[in-house]
C-alpha cells in the first residue's frame, strides 16, 4: 500500500470517528455540545502524535520505546502471518505449534523474564497492532488514531458515570478527565494506558449500572470489563476489588460508606495475613519480588530516573511504608527534579494537583449522601492502586505512566469538593 493510499485511509477513519462522536447516543453528554467533543478527540489524537515524534525525533531508542515495542513485533507477527490465515488465528487465540514458536523467536516482546504469575500484557497490544495492520500495513499513525478512539470511548463512560454521581461544572469535569496530562499523554499513545482507559471506563460504567439494576446485559458487558483489565493491567483490577466490594455492600447491605470502606479494608488486610499465615499465598513476598526485579530492569536499562523506595518484606514494613510511597507517587516529581519533557508535564501536574487540594480546603463543598459511595470508591481505588505503585516501582519515570488509571478519579473528587460558586463570586469567575 502507499503511502497517499495510507493517508486517505487514516483522513477517511479519521472523519468517520468525528461522525460517530456527533451521532452516535454514547456520545451525547447533556450540556456538552458535539463539537466540544470533537475537538477533545481530535487533542487526543494531536498528542499521540506528538508522542510518537518525542519517541522518533528526539528519544530514537526505538528497542526501547514502549509504542515501537508493541508496533513492531505487531507488524512483524503480520507481515509473517498475513498470508496464513489458519496460523494467524491459532496464534491469536494462543494456540501454540512449532511453527508458531519458531515465528514468535523473532519478536523481542513476546516474551519476557518477569510475570509473577499474571497473565502477559505485552501481548495484548502485540495483538492490537497486529488487527489493526490489516488496515494500516504499517502506516503507524492510524494505529494511534484507533487507540485514541477505544480510549475516548472508555473516558466517555468514565464521564458518564462521574456526571451521574457528583455535581460537577461541565468544564471541571471535562477537565478532569481529558485535559490532565499524563492521561491525555499517556493515554493517546500506542501503549497499554490507552487500552487499559477503555478497560477501566467500561468496567467502571457497568459496575454502577449493575448496582443500579441487576440485568444480564449490565453483567455480561461487566464480566467483558473484568476480562480486558485481566489481559492488560491485572494489578489494577486487584485494586479495584476492594473499591468495588466496598460500592456493592453499600448499595445491597444499606450500610453507611463511612463504615463500609474501611471494614472492607481490614477484611482485605486480614484475608492477606491469613493467607500467608496458612502459606497459600505471600502477597508481600509478591511484591517485593516485583520491586526487585524493577530494580534488575532498571540496573540493565541504565535507567536514570531510580528512587529509593522502602523494602516491603513484611506487612508491618509495608503497612508502615504507605504514607512515604503515597506522597511519592502523588507528588513526585517535584519542580526541582525536572529533566525531561516528560518531566515537566508530571511535574506542573503534581502542583496542579497539590494547589487544587489547597483550594479545596479553603473552598470546600461538604458531599450530599448520594455522593458519598462513589467519592469513596474512587478515594478507596486512588489509594490502593497507589500504594501497589509505590511499593513495588523504583523508577520515577514508570510511576508518572502506571498512576494513569487513578487520575480521572482522584482530580474529579477533589473538584467535586470545590465550591465553585463560592469562587465564581469571589473573584467574578463563571466556572461552569
Amino acid at each position: 500500500m502507499t503511502l497517499a493510499i495510507q493517508v486517505i485511509v487514516f483522513i477517511a477513519f479519521l472523519l468517520w470517528f468525528i461522525f460517530l462522536i456527533k451521532r452516535f447516543n454514547f456520545f451525547q453528554l447533556e450540556g456538552v455540545k458535539p463539537i466540544v467533543l470533537q475537538l477533545a478527540f481530535l487533542v487526543k489524537v494531536i498528542a499521540g502524535t506528538g508522542l510518537w515524534a518525542l519517541y522518533t525525533y528526539y528519544y530514537t531508542d526505538r528497542a526501547n520505546a514502549d509504542i515501537y515495542k508493541y508496533f513492531d513485533d505487531g507488524y512483524y507477527l503480520f507481515s509473517q502471518l498475513r498470508d496464513q490465515p489458519t496460523l494467524a488465528i491459532q496464534w491469536f487465540l494462543g494456540i501454540e505449534n512449532p511453527e508458531i514458536t519458531k515465528i514468535l523467536k523473532g519478536t523481542m516482546n513476546w516474551s519476557r523474564e518477569y510475570n509473577f504469575g499474571v497473565l502477559n500484557d505485552n501481548r495484548t497490544m502485540i495483538r492490537f497492532n497486529f488487527l489493526i495492520n490489516y488496515l494500516s500495513f504499517g502506516f503507524i499513525h492510524l494505529h494511534t488514531l484507533f487507540i485514541n478512539f477505544i480510549s475516548f470511548i472508555g473516558l466517555i463512560a468514565i464521564y458518564k458515570v462521574v456526571d451521574k454521581q457528583l455535581e460537577l461544572p461541565k468544564s471541571a469535569l471535562l477537565f478532569g478527565l481529558f485535559l490532565i496530562p499524563s492521561t491525555l499523554l499517556w493515554g493517546s499513545g500506542i501503549l497499554k494506558e490507552g487500552f487499559l482507559l477503555f478497560s477501566l471506563g467500561l468496567f467502571v460504567y457497568f459496575l454502577f449500572n449493575w448496582i443500579l439494576v441487576v440485568t444480564l446485559k449490565n453483567s455480561l458487558l461487566l464480566l467483558l470489563g473484568i476480562a480486558l483489565m485481566l489481559i492488560i493491567k491485572p494489578y489494577v483490577l486487584l485494586s479495584l476489588v476492594p473499591a468495588s466490594a466496598a460500592a456493592i455492600s453499600v448499595k445491597f447491605f444499606k450500610i453507611k460508606p463511612l463504615l463500609t470502606y474501611p471494614a472492607v479494608a481490614l477484611l482485605g488486610l486480614a484475608l492477606i495475613l491469613l493467607f500467608k499465615g496458612l502459606g497459600i499465598f505471600d502477597l508481600f513476598d509478591l511484591l517485593q519480588q516485583k520491586q526487585t526485579a524493577f530494580y534488575n530492569v532498571a540496573m540493565l536499562n541504565e535507567a536514570g530516573s531510580v528512587i529509593d523506595v522502602p523494602t516491603i518484606q513484611t506487612p508491618l514494613s509495608a503497612i508502615f511504608a504507605q504514607p512515604e510511597v503515597l506522597m511519592t507517587v502523588l507528588f513526585r516529581p517535584f519542580i526541582t527534579e525536572i529533566n525531561s519533557i516528560f518531566y515537566l508535564l508530571a511535574s506542573a501536574e503534581n502542583l496542579f494537583l497539590l494547589i487544587a487540594i489547597v483550594v479545596m480546603t479553603f473552598f470546600f463543598k461538604r458531599p450530599t449522601k448520594s455522593q458519598l459511595n462513589f467519592l469513596f470508591f474512587g478515594l478507596f481505588f486512588t489509594l490502593t492502586l497507589g500504594t501497589l505503585i509505590g511499593w513495588t516501582t523504583p523508577i520515577l519515570g514508570a510511576i508518572v505512566r502506571y498512576k494513569v488509571p487513578f487520575l480521572p478519579f482522584i482530580f474529579t473528587i477533589i473538584f467535586s469538593c470545590i465550591d465553585f460558586n463560592k469562587i465564581n463570586q469571589k473573584f467574578n469567575l463563571s466556572i461552569r
